[in-house]
């Protein structure tokens, strides 16, 4: 359970989903936030990562941090934007659990466990009918996912354009 001096992570608290999780701590009279912008602390090498984790203990993190670009960049370095977005995520998840932190926040899984499989309030959500769901990412990521006896499987697609969505 968060306190309001337990130490907490905000990874990318400079983006969009990060900012406002970091506005609304800081409403929340947080006293323990930790932050770095990507030119302090550089989540895709996995030492840096280690070494920060190990000096700052923090006990909460919340997993927004990522590698965006506009539509061009987007479409242009779609492979590279991948591969460092893999590796920011990898190095945190593991950097967090090397160093006992208590709850690890990923954003996508966590909305659904908190707020179940229907999410009206997302943008490009819709039923699929049934037990399944899903939701555009973007132009180019589709996340999938079904609920089933209190269980939620996601799978996020490339599918290049809306018209080849694995639905």
């Amino acid at each position: 359970m968060l306190k309001q001096d337990s130490r907490i992570y905000v990874a990318g608290h400079r983006g969009l989903v990060g900012s406002a999780i970091l506005r609304r701590l800081r409403e929340g009279q947080f006293s323990g936030l930790i932050t770095r912008t990507s030119a302090e602390l550089d989540l895709r090498r996995q030492a840096d990562a280690e070494s920060f984790f190990e000096k700052e203990r923090p006990e909460f993190v919340f997993m927004a941090a990522a590698k965006v670009g506009g539509i061009l960049a987007n479409n242009t370095y779609r492979a590279d934007f991948i591969y460092q977005n893999i590796m920011i995520q990898s190095n945190v998840i593991h950097a967090a659990w090397k160093n006992e932190v208590k709850k690890l926040l990923f954003l996508l899984i966590e909305d659904l466990k908190a707020d179940g499989p229907i999410q009206k309030s997302w943008h490009n959500f819709s039923s699929l009918g049934g037990n399944k769901y899903h939701c555009h990412l973007n132009y180019r990521y589709v996340a999938c996912w079904t609920h089933n006896k209190g269980e939620i499987e996601i799978e996020v697609y490339y599918v290049g354009s809306r018209e080849k969505a694995p639905y």
